[in-house]
């Protein structure tokens, strides 16, 4: 089928709104091209054009000319981002604003077309002659000449009545160029109210060869533009090819999962593959071999097929019972039905008055162009409304104009090379007589394969096969059986299929890059196949326990580990300089990067560290599968290339990558003799010693150790990234750099960057608080333009964003330095203080202890010293071999008599001091890394998806049904006010549901209910375990589903004390060959069990406490009841600050409430919220507060009592009727300020009453009597 590629020419007069108007209409007509003379342009600064851009569109990207800075463009194009087609500016030709060339090459058809604005310029010369005539260009062939000419001629306007002294040149030059004019001579192109009849201004060109493939050219008058749109077609002689990068997505949110799950077990039945799977032998450590040196095609083809059989019967699946995303052009969120017919009108009414001038003059026409006019102005209107509408609504709940190459070939070209090296080649390592060492190393487990599979993997972008998470997840949940066959075959003989390694590399710009022409300016983000996902995710998790239970990397590896942050690193090496000052020494530090990390990495090398480290042939063979006969296609410019072999390191994005690229370097660092660190590819290597001539030569050394071994190893260091710092204000430091084994000199830098910590030589951190404070500031106005004190997002949405993007920013590192330093605390008080203001919409005056309150912002200094403390109760849980956990340990012991500086403060000692009376001994102590990935359990879990009602009455009929060898025991916990600690109780039933047994015990008071629970299931599962029989069936009951959850999932979390003993005691029960099974049963729904374990839980509570453990939970509630502490001795200071000066204010009037979340409904208006507080914190748009601050001459009410809060929510006679409705909400008498601001029930009718009179809002304000009408400026 031929295509073609629909173009629109339109002059836009600088107008906004015919600006969106076109493009909608374009979107509505999918036109491919859009020429624009006249284009609405951003404003600028200084009239430098050099970033300006017209109305961006999600369907459309823009090309401008490449002209002088100063000089406006005047044309543009936009570009379709589904276009299947490759577009650039036509090299050489002129770089005018008035004027730019683009090339369009579809297959082997190509052409040009040239957008002209002809008027004055450059010299005062019109653009044509400028630009054409004077030149003598000659356009080349198939091209497309589309321009608003401004000239009259009877040639293209056969009824004008003067020809343009400037259209005689150009006809003269269409003719020598052979031209045809695609217009229809007459067609009016251009209309204005004034004039008496459409003129030809705009004009279509093409040269000879396209004159057969332009076609349906017509006028269209929906641009709202005075200038009409010009819509026409080039016809291509390609076939319609659709673009792999705009394949539709699936739509999980819409599937039919049973008619997946029927679908897929229809697949897996007709294929021959899968039905004949079971037939494929357990692995031999010889067909590993095999498969490494390529020795058995015939295995390497069942596997393959194996991989090419589960993608296409889920696809299969997926394709029948999940609809796709539609892809196209999309209207832009803000237009309507509206916008279209008031669209309709305008050119219903355009088009009636265009009429009537052809039989009656411009005077006796005039009510139609009254029509016209209205109907103009009315469709203007509505876009503008509509935009602010949908935005407003909305909140309250551009390619760059360079060229890096002629064409996309090019510019993929250039990015393979410089973001895809070869790295060196290496021989591939003998495998002939190897023998493993021993690893723990099992098959594949079902366990695994279903975490992998998991929705809780979140993963949403697909890979080439565009089969999500989702799917996956769905898939194994309705034929485990077969996902398992078919992993555990390829998992055991380590075997990556060729159709899981092809992926989609998308170019993305790196920021703050000073020239977007050069290909390393740029990134690449490799989408893989979700498929292949899963067998990388599972090799992935498997080597991570590996890594923390053997020798499998190197002490000082920090990044891309279990519990192992960027934060430890930068801790550890500030703990290491502040032990050394401790004991009188200076530290020298010196920072290292591997280049090119992933991507220069020797797979041969790779599989010669595998092989040397004895790891299991299978998984050197799934390595080598892995890594090799890798397919890449590049997209981007909305274009994607076909798709062909890369070799180049280590693919970015796989789960395997980072733990692959750290054995990889893991041989670097034994040789080292420093202190050292690395984090993924960032080292640090640490001296100190008496003076900084000693460190530098012992850094020499080491450098010099470090570069050498690189060598031995094939890693390549980037010497142009190295820096070093010396940890001491000694003039000194500047004099003493470092020599590199090439010879570069590095010198000593007062800051440095490593893991975005900005470490001083003073480790003052004042840089560090400095930059980060201003990189939250900047978010935050950012942010700021989502809301005014009118419109906006919600105080809840202003709230949430701000802790997840400026605290986040902000507080970055403040475990390492946080000490509440008077120069970090006023800096983020500062920025909290605006953020409260922001969050609230009040008045910059408002007092800060109160809005801080109100918006439920804790103050920074509070925050983080929670964050301290957060950070403390976390080294409890890490193993003894942590690095972490070292340094603690190693605090612990020194002697501080022997230190020449006993009182050298160090921050991990603060850490570790953060919570009183935190004695590890004393706290739930749990198992690091005590489960393998592989490890499953040993008892059933089961959470009813079912509401607490319908679950109940089910769970009644069921328990009358069951056999005889059933037996039911249900488990509570409780906690009372006047009880001793934690109860736990428990209550035993046989098959008919008698009683047989029952128990008690109280945990202690340095536990949670939650503990509790998990107490209860636990002592249910040894109940069965002394009294199990062969074929018994115990089922444990209990009603909190978080402690279910807990004991469902194997991990080293709080809470893992009692999973042990239920798997301890579920072993037992498996040995006596019975079975147990966890469930839910919901609580207080009168389930007699579960009734008489909650009476057994509350009586325990008067019993004496059995244990004196604090459980990590406990700790966490410690570390909040410190915090809401310091909160309330802040609010005690406030208050007595403020009410010494004024006994009418906020902490007078209202009592201190510590909430978490703020106490304002969902999805409150933002101005009837801003109102709200700006009543509460008596700062806002009334009398009392205005005249305070000079801005109003009296403080006075309509009703001439003084015009507070509490007179108009109250008293004043003009809101008497609204005042009746709030009164009848509120049944509590009598009415108060604190009732009506300060507890829920009044709020809502407090909000009711706003809404409805619209007090204390900037419109009310403004609608005050006459004199009252002065502009705010508060």
């Amino acid at each position: 089928m031929l295509d073609s590629i629909k173009i629109l020419q339109a002059n836009l007069n600088k107008s906004i709104q015919a600006t969106e108007s076109t493009l909608q209409l374009a979107v509505e007509l999918r036109v491919d091209i859009i020429a624009v003379q006249e284009p609405w342009l951003t404003p600028t600064r200084n009239n430098d054009y050099a970033d300006t851009r017209s109305t961006s569109h999600a369907a459309y990207l823009q090309i401008l000319p490449q002209s002088e800075p100063k000089l406006r463009p005047r044309v543009l194009f936009y570009i379709s981002r589904t276009l299947l087609a490759e577009t650039h500016l036509l090299e050489g030709f002129t770089s005018d604003p008035d004027a730019i060339a683009l090339v369009v090459q579809k297959g082997n058809h190509k052409f040009n077309i040239f957008n002209l604005y002809n008027e004055r310029g450059i010299g005062d010369i019109k653009t044509i002659p400028r630009v054409l005539l004077n030149t003598n260009t000659r356009l080349p062939e198939s091209s497309i000449l589309l321009l608003d000419a401004n000239e009259h001629h009877p040639w293209w306007d056969p009824l004008c009545t003067s020809t343009s002294p400037g259209a005689p040149p150009f006809v003269e030059w269409i003719e020598s160029q052979n031209l045809s004019l695609l217009n229809t001579p007459g067609t009016g192109t251009f209309f204005r109210p004034h004039l008496s009849r459409e003129s030809v201004l705009d004009l279509s060109l093409v040269t000879p060869d396209l004159a057969d493939k332009a076609i349906d050219w017509q006028v269209t008058t929906e641009t709202g533009s005075d200038h009409y749109g010009l819509l026409f077609s080039i016809r291509s002689d390609t076939d319609q090819v659709d673009n792999p990068i705009n394949q539709r997505k699936f739509n999980t949110k819409k599937a039919d999962w049973p008619l997946f799950q029927k679908t897929l077990n229809e697949a897996i039945q007709n294929n021959i593959t899968l039905q004949h799977i079971s037939e494929i032998n357990d692995p031999r450590k010889q067909d590993c071999k095999n498969l490494i040196l390529e020795e058995d095609q015939e295995l390497q083809s069942k596997l393959e097929e194996i991989g090419e059989a589960i993608t296409q019967v889920i696809q299969l699946a997926a394709d029948k019972a999940i609809p796709k995303v539609k892809l196209g052009p999309k209207p832009k969120p803000w237009w309507n039905q509206e916008l279209t017919k008031l669209r309709r009108e305008l050119t219903h009414c355009q088009r009636v008055y265009t009429q009537q001038l052809q039989q009656l003059s411009i005077q006796e026409a005039y009510l139609f162009k009254k029509d016209f006019l209205i109907a103009r102005n009315t469709y203007a209107r509505a876009i503008k409304d509509a935009k602010k509408r949908h935005w407003n609504s909305f909140l309250e709940q551009e390619t760059h104009r360079e060229i890096l190459e002629k064409t996309f070939k090019g510019k993929c070209k250039a990015f393979r090379k410089a973001l895809f090296p070869p790295p060196p080649t290496a021989e591939l390592p003998s495998f002939l007589n190897y023998q493993e060492s021993i690893w723990d190393w099992p098959q594949l487990s079902i366990s695994e394969l279903e975490q992998a599979c998991s929705s809780k993997v979140k993963s949403s972008t697909p890979g080439p096969d565009a089969i999500t998470q989702d799917i996956i997840t769905a898939a194994f949940k309705f034929n485990p059986e077969i996902l398992f066959i078919a992993y555990s075959i390829l998992f055991n003989y380590g075997y990556h299929p060729r159709c899981w390694k092809a992926a989609t590399g998308a170019i993305l710009k790196k920021p703050s890059k000073l020239d977007y022409s050069l290909p390393k300016a740029y990134r690449v983000i490799t989408l893989l196949n979700s498929l292949g996902k899963v067998l990388e995710r599972i090799i992935a998790k498997r080597l991570a326990s590996l890594a923390e239970t053997t020798n499998l990397l190197h002490s000082s590896q920090i990044g891309g580990r279990n519990k192992k942050s960027a934060i430890d690193a930068a801790l550890l090496l500030v703990d290491q300089i502040q032990h050394k000052k401790q004991q009188g020494q200076i530290t020298s530090t010196v920072f290292v990067d591997v280049k090119g990390a992933f991507d220069h990495v020797i797979h041969n090398r790779f599989l010669d560290r595998l092989k040397k480290l004895g790891l299991p042939i299978s998984l050197i063979c799934w390595a080598k599968s892995f890594l090799s006969n890798r397919t890449l296609r590049l997209a981007f410019d909305n274009k994607i290339e076909e798709f062909s072999k890369i070799r180049a390191g280590i693919p970015q994005g796989s789960p395997v990558s980072p733990i692959f690229f750290l054995i990889y370097i893991r041989d670097l660092f034994p040789a080292l003799q420093s202190f050292q660190l690395s984090y993924i590819d960032d080292l640090s290597l640490t001296t100190s010693s008496t003076s900084l001539k000693k460190n530098i030569r012992a850094l020499q050394k080491e450098i010099a150790t470090l570069f050498a071994k690189g060598e031995q190893l094939d890693i390549i260091f980037d010497t142009s990234k190295t820096e070093l710092i010396h940890f001491t204000a000694k003039k000194e430091r500047i004099e003493r750099a470092l020599i590199l084994p090439n010879n570069d000199r590095i010198e000593h830098k007062d800051t440095v960057k490593w893991l975005g910590i900005y470490l001083d030589n003073r480790l003052s951190f004042k840089s560090h608080v400095s930059i980060r404070v201003s990189q939250a500031r900047q978010a935050f106005y950012r942010l700021g333009r989502l809301a005014n004190i009118e419109l906006g997002l919600s105080t809840h949405a202003i709230r949430q964003l701000y802790l997840a993007c400026v605290t986040s920013v902000s507080d970055y590192g403040a475990q390492i330095y946080w000490q509440n330093q008077p120069y970090a605390t006023k800096k983020l008080q500062s920025l909290h203080n605006l953020a409260c203001r922001k969050t609230l919409g009040v008045f910059r005056t408002a007092p800060t202890v109160p809005t801080s309150l109100e918006a439920s912002l804790l103050p920074p200094a509070i925050r983080l010293n929670s964050t301290i403390r957060n950070y403390a109760s976390r080294a409890n849980l890490l193993a003894n071999t942590h690095p972490i956990a070292k340094a603690i340990t190693r605090i612990q012991s020194t002697n501080l008599q022997r230190s020449k500086k006993p009182n050298q403060h160090r921050q991990l000692q603060t850490i570790t001091n953060a919570i009183p009376k935190n004695n590890k001994r004393d706290t739930e102590q749990t198992i690091p890394y005590r489960f393998r990935p592989w490890d499953t359990l040993n008892y059933t879990v089961t959470v009813s998806q079912k509401s607490k009602e319908e679950e109940a009455n089910a769970h009644q009929a069921y328990i009358k049904t069951r056999l005889d060898n059933y037996t039911t025991i249900y488990s509570d916990a409780s906690q009372t006010q006047e009880g001793k600690g934690i109860g736990v109780g428990i209550a035993v039933y046989n098959s008919t549901q008698q009683e047989i047994y029952s128990e008690t015990v109280n945990i202690g008071q340095y536990q949670l209910v939650y503990n509790g629970e998990l107490e209860g299931i636990t002592r249910a599962f040894e109940y069965a375990a002394k009294n199990a029989t062969t074929d018994q069936e115990f089922e444990v009951y209990a009603d909190n589903q978080a402690a279910i959850y807990r004991l469902k999932n194997l991990s080293d979390n709080p809470g893992q004390h009692w999973q042990l003993r239920c798997l301890k005691a579920a072993n037992t029960i498996r040995r006596k060959q019975a079975n147990i099974h966890l469930l839910w049963a919901p609580g207080h729904t009168d389930i007699v069990g579960n009734e008489r374990a909650d009476y057994l839980a509350k009586e325990a509570t008067k019993e004496d406490p059995r244990s004196t453990t604090k459980s990590i939970a406990y700790l966490g509630t410690t570390i909040k009841r410190i915090q809401q502490t310091e909160q309330r001795q802040e609010y005690e200071k406030y208050k007595a600050r403020a009410t010494a000066l004024n006994k009418a204010t906020y902490s007078a009037k209202y009592p201190l409430k510590i909430s978490k979340t703020i106490q304002m409904p969902q999805n409150t208006k933002r101005v009837t919220s801003s109102a709200f507080y700006s009543l509460k914190l008596g700062h806002g748009y009334f009398n009392s507060y205005l005249k305070r601050f000079k801005k109003r001459d009296s403080n006075r009410c309509t009703c001439q009592n003084i015009q507070t809060p509490e007179h108009l929510l109250l008293y004043c006679h003009l809101y008497k009727d609204h005042r009746k409705t709030l009164l009848q909400t509120i049944k509590h008498r009598p009415v108060t300020l604190p009732l009506l601001l300060h507890t829920s029930i009044g709020i809502e009718a407090t909000l009711a009453f706003i809404t409805s009179t619209r007090i204390g809002t900037r419109k009310w304000y403004l609608g005050q009597p006459p004199e009252d009408l002065q502009r705010d400026t508060v």
